[in-house]
């Protein structure tokens, strides 16, 4: 865990210069703007593929322009949840306000604005964009839009991404790394709820949900044998409503699950017991010969499973 703290409320205009070079280090590019009265502290650590930051903050505001994307190239996805207080995201036209248990999401490679008005204490999560994308496709639309946390699918997300950031010092690191994609897959689905209940679901959108639903049901069988039949067969849609989903990110179903069982096999061959034989981990992965495995494994990432596990210390 990385601990860091902006200075005293004594230090005046230089508390907000320190807290603006511990944002910007900590998360990505942006202005503070503050009374001379602030105080901040961030404390941090990563999730598997996520970065989980609590941070405390008297009243301030950040804005994120032009200029500073073009400079800080950082693509995220930062989910802010609000633990105490209130804070307010605008991003893509919208604003919107969160209390206690209520969390949005603003995308760093658009300008946006964050603004507290008193003491708040939130939870923020970073999420590399392309998982998000991933799952949503163009997901402009569900920037600064409100999640609740007090009923339905809001509340399990809310309390998960919670337990998730606060259980990190019991669990281990292949665990970790599950808990961090279960939290993701989570997110997304609060996000489309959300979304489909302000307003009613167009095509584009429906495309959408069918594709989470589609690449939900591939996460959950993806060591098992699978096949287009099955996959729509579960989905209770032709395969070629299924190959027209995947036709929206310019993918195909079998593109996909082969992506995904290669980030599966990458993330074991990191995270777990360094004794595991690589033909276990190609056939836990729903790969039909070690083979197969190692020559997909080489084409994605330019080196062996086996290469790739010897410098897992510097990865």
């Amino acid at each position: 865990m990385t601990c860091t703290s902006a200075a005293s409320p004594r230090d005046g205009c230089a508390a907000t210069c320190d807290w603006q070079r511990e944002v910007s280090r900590v998360f990505v590019d942006c202005e503070i703007a503050s009374s001379s009265r602030f105080r901040g502290a961030v404390s941090s650590l990563a999730i598997g593929p996520l970065r989980a930051s609590r941070v405390m903050t008297t009243s301030h505001r950040a804005v994120r322009t032009r200029k500073q994307i073009s400079a800080d190239r950082r693509a995220v996805v930062l989910v802010n949840l609000v633990a105490t207080g209130n804070m307010w995201v605008q991003q893509d036209g919208r604003e919107a306000e969160l209390r206690h248990g209520e969390f949005a999401i603003h995308d760093s490679t658009r300008p946006y604005a964050l603004m507290f008005d008193a003491s708040c204490t939130q939870l923020i999560f970073q999420i590399p964009r392309e998982l998000i994308a991933a799952r949503l496709g163009e997901f402009g639309r569900y920037t600064a839009v409100p999640v609740r946390g007090s009923d339905g699918v809001g509340r399990v997300v809310s309390r998960f991404l919670a337990d998730t950031a606060g259980a990190c010092g019991n669990v281990r690191c292949e665990e970790m790394a599950r808990l961090a994609l279960t939290a993701v897959d989570l997110l997304t689905m609060a996000l489309m709820s959300s979304v489909s209940g302000r307003r009613a679901m167009g095509v584009a959108s429906r495309r959408s949900a069918l594709l989470y639903r589609a690449k939900a049901c591939i996460a959950a069988h993806l060591r098992e044998p699978l096949s287009l039949r099955r996959i729509a067969g579960e989905l209770g849609i032709s395969t070629r409503h299924l190959c027209r989903a995947f036709a929206d990110e310019d993918s195909t179903p079998a593109r996909y699950i082969l992506e995904q069982r290669l980030e599966a096999s990458r993330r074991a061959l990191r995270y777990g017991p360094a004794d595991q034989r690589i033909s276990e981990i190609a056939y836990g992965h729903g790969f039909a010969s070690g083979a197969h495995f190692c020559h997909r494994f080489r084409e994605r990432f330019g080196m062996s499973p086996t290469e790739y596990r010897q410098q897992r210390g510097d990865v």
